[in-house]
């Protein structure tokens, strides 16, 4: 019996050919998305509680303290910078519970599609300029098929930006908004897109540790997060059978490629 706790599970597929073969392979691939899912949601809910409670404590805080007595101008501007920092962090939060319920609704309310991976960064690509300003994140086109239908990907386009998103967003955050590259690069049997910064980087013994749950480098701790972004994308990622590696120098900056193979 499939129950929340045993999604792990999978059943023989057998010789791969014949129809219970593809209809085992199926039930596999459903039983690894509900997994990924589920983790997702167990893990969020479970620390969800204690990212929104710091910072609201924080801000009640801050705010009690300044309130207590007049203060000079400078003062009421400390206090005030502070309440941002730790309202910035709230929405952070906030903006990861948001994905997460998209997750969710996502996956269980819409059917997997036919995903055109040069059209979407694309359409990545003009939010972005509208976002940070022209110039500032550039497409640069390797190599394309000329089959477009091997520029397709089975899955849910809306997961699929939100992973991308949360990408190109960290390598904003930790650039401090310097030029963004994206690179794509098909052929016929696979796609890679990779987003490159020019930010502070990933030291090389953490690469491995930034896609589990609210891992924050400790290089950042300047910077505004919740360490959930990479997480919620990797999963996204797995979901559709993509694979995610990392090539990133401390202090000079960081290469994200996803790879999806084309059959």
């Amino acid at each position: 019996r499939v129950r929340a706790s045993n999604l792990s599970l999978r059943i023989t597929e057998g010789n791969g050919t014949d129809e219970i073969s593809k209809l085992a392979q199926n039930f596999n691939r459903l039983l690894k998305h509900l997994d990924n899912a589920f983790e997702i949601q167990q893990t969020y809910v479970t620390n969800a509680s204690h990212e929104l409670k710091s910072p609201v404590t924080s801000i009640i805080g801050e705010i009690e303290v300044t309130l207590n007595r007049e203060r000079a101008p400078e003062e009421y501007q400390k206090a005030l910078k502070s309440v941002l920092n730790d309202a910035e962090g709230l929405n952070e939060t906030i903006t990861g519970l948001m994905e997460l319920a998209q997750v969710d609704m996502s996956y269980t309310q819409a059917a997997l599609s036919p995903v055109a991976i040069d059209e979407l960064i694309w359409e990545l690509a003009e939010h972005w300029t509208e976002k940070v300003g022209k110039g500032l994140f550039a497409v640069n086109v390797v190599n394309l098929p000329d089959d477009p239908e091997k520029l397709q990907i089975r899955a849910n386009k809306a997961l699929l930006i939100i992973a991308l998103n949360n990408i190109i967003s960290n390598a904003y955050k930790f650039s401090d908004n310097r030029r963004v590259q994206c690179g794509l690069y098909a052929d016929n049997s696979h796609i890679n897109i990779t987003i490159t910064d020019s930010g502070v980087g990933i030291p090389a013994e953490e690469k491995e540790k930034v896609f589990e749950s609210f891992y924050r480098g400790t290089n950042v701790k300047d910077y505004n997060g919740t360490g959930i972004g990479l997480y919620i994308t990797g999963k996204i990622i797995s979901m559709f059978n993509g694979i995610i590696n990392i090539t990133s120098d401390a202090g000079i900056g960081t290469s994200i490629t996803i790879t999806f193979r084309i059959p």
